[in-house]
């Protein structure tokens, strides 16, 4: 990528929607968007798989589940917003009660009428809460936020030095700074990012399979913006792999004990074999090594005449010999 172009990418600010803690109209879906995230519980909530497709009011959604919250998509990959897991199970609980009926408003979401009211109660509790202890609250949770991004900033210098050459392209410049201020705004991605198998190289290997799928398989290269390619790198932090990783760490000790297990049978079996050789060898009559025949003297070769060198360079005659 063009670190020229990429300076010149601002990630938009990406809508997030929280289990609790906000309340009024900022956090609340909206009708087109709720109706996705209903389409979504219904259908795709519990499948297989961390990618799904849904349609709402004729426009096509993909969704990607990740560790801490899911993000929807516009058909062509941009981001349009993100819902903490945590809404979505309680969301998901409420809508197969069979309480909500088809036309229902996807649940969580605080009721107009009363979001002014529940507003007034939270200022006043907070009003009525000592001083002293509003303070260590607050400070408690900026310490936290400011440790995530710090761990965050420090696993990612380290990944970078351990790259390969070929490899640090992908992270240094414009990506490194974009990352560092995603660690300051979001402490749940530096949390996603900190997962102990997640893997510069992993993430190369992720986008590489994006890009290849964003072009005809008789392409060689592909041409990525740079917003989408900064996606994909969150997308690929974000994503909730730990149990996938699980299964293929497993499967790849397993092959190595396979693979262990029949080189020391093939070795075990190629002794074998030598030693049958060397028994068979001690066991039958030795065979009679044929004697070379004596050479007698050999005779002297006669020194060359001036006739015979004719047409020869003398070395000695050269030397003054």
């Amino acid at each position: 990528m063009d670190d020229k172009n990429l300076k010149k990418v601002k990630r938009e600010e990406i809508k997030q929607f929280t289990e609790e803690g906000r309340l009024g109209p900022d956090n609340q879906y909206g009708d087109t968007w709720g109706e996705a995230v209903k389409e979504y519980l219904k259908k795709g909530y519990r499948e297989d798989g961390d990618e799904s497709e849904v349609v709402a009011y004729g426009e096509t959604y993909k969704v990607l589940r990740r560790r801490l919250v899911t993000g929807f998509y516009d058909e062509n990959g941009g981001t349009l917003f993100e819902v903490e897991n945590k809404r979505l199970e309680k969301e998901y609980e409420w809508l197969m009660d069979g309480t909500a009926g088809d036309a229902a408003e996807v649940p969580g979401l605080p009721d107009p009428e009363t979001v002014e009211s529940s507003e007034a109660d939270i200022q006043n509790d907070i009003a009525d809460m000592p001083v002293t202890e509003i303070k260590r609250e607050v400070s408690l949770k900026d310490d936290n936020s400011v440790n995530k991004a710090d761990d965050a900033k420090k696993k990612y210098e380290s990944s970078l030095k351990a790259c390969k050459p070929h490899e640090k392209g992908y992270f240094e410049g414009p990506i490194m700074e974009h990352m560092f201020n995603r660690f300051e705004e979001d402490r749940g991605f530096c949390e996603d990012f900190l997962q102990g198998h997640k893997t510069f190289q992993k993430c190369i290997k992720y986008m590489i399979e994006k890009a290849r799928k964003s072009v005809p398989k008789s392409e060689m290269q592909a041409m990525v913006e740079g917003s989408v390619y900064l996606e994909w790198m969150e997308d690929y932090f974000r994503k909730d792999d730990k149990v996938e990783e699980a299964k293929r760490a497993k499967k790849e000790a397993e092959d190595k004990v396979k693979r262990e297990k029949a080189a020391a049978e093939r070795k075990a079996e190629k002794k074998k074999e030598e030693a049958g050789r060397k028994a068979k060898a001690k066991e039958d009559p030795a065979v009679p090594v044929p004697q070379k025949k004596a050479e007698g003297p050999k005779e002297l070769s006669k020194k060359k005449s001036s006739k015979d060198m004719e047409g020869q360079m003398d070395i000695f005659s050269m030397m003054g010999m």
